[in-house]
């Protein structure tokens, strides 16, 4: 539960192309320091969209930073409770919202500065980690063994030719972490829209040191394994893909 006087929600809105407000998601499993002023959603938020093709829908998930991760970094790593509800409700497509951090072994190559602690701290290079922030072994193995994603050769290319921010120094464990969440999605014609928080700010909770974010927001074909375009970790951009997905009728 919120522990201040007066919490307030952490929401993920989407809009129709007249501006009307379609759904609001909000925020289901918190961060440890979330819990100091943050209200708690009810659960993970799915919605019927209606295509401009007439009696024609996509099922579509919503999820903030923490929700993909284990509830509190204490449930078991394999639940995956938040891809495991959009797939019990046949969701084809998830709209994922986020603000992680550039991980410690690759900050070195994306210029970074020392980082603060964020809902990110649970992946690496290899996988995931205990919420002691040592390496689950079983999600290194999971990681290293599938082969998660590819990225397509034209991804980012495409991105920069079209004059767009894009810079090659995505951050691929990141990446690669988003997907070994979506495990239960990994089939069929689905994809995942990841929009995370590029750039360097100082950090209010630590006078004088810097938090620098991973970026590498990405468009995934989740079925295929396949990153179709993808933003680096520097800078604000826009990537614009064709994805299949699957349809249901209204």
């Amino acid at each position: 539960a919120c522990l201040a006087p007066q919490c307030f929600p952490q929401e993920e809105s989407l809009r129709a192309s007249d501006g009307a407000l379609l759904v609001v998601h909000r925020k289901h499993f918190l961060f440890e320091l979330d819990y100091r002023w943050a209200a708690r959603g009810d659960c993970f938020t799915t919605a019927v969209l209606p295509l401009p093709r007439r009696g024609v829908a996509v099922r579509v998930g919503f999820a903030i930073c923490m929700d993909v991760n284990p509830e509190d970094f204490v449930s078991p790593f394999w639940d995956m409770e938040c891809a495991t509800t959009f797939a019990r409700a046949d969701v084809s497509l998830v709209l994922f919202s986020c603000a992680w951090l550039m991980p410690e072994d690759e900050r070195g190559h994306a210029d970074a500065h020392p980082s603060g602690e964020d809902e990110s701290v649970t992946h690496s290079t290899a996988g995931a980690h205990d919420r002691c922030g040592r390496p689950d072994d079983n999600a290194r193995t999971a990681a290293d063994d599938v082969q998660l994603i590819e990225f397509a050769s034209d991804a980012r290319s495409s991105i920069r030719a079209a004059g767009l921010a894009a810079t090659c120094n995505a951050s691929t464990s990141t990446v690669q972490y988003w997907a070994l969440r979506c495990g239960p999605l990994l089939r069929g014609e689905r994809a995942l829209v990841a929009a995370n928080r590029s750039g360097t700010e100082v950090d209010s909770g630590a006078e004088g040191k810097h938090v620098t974010f991973a970026g590498s927001s990405s468009v995934m074909a989740l079925g295929k394994r396949r990153v179709l375009a993808q933003l680096g970790s520097h800078g604000a951009g826009v990537a614009i893909a064709t994805v299949r997905v699957s349809c249901c009728t209204l």
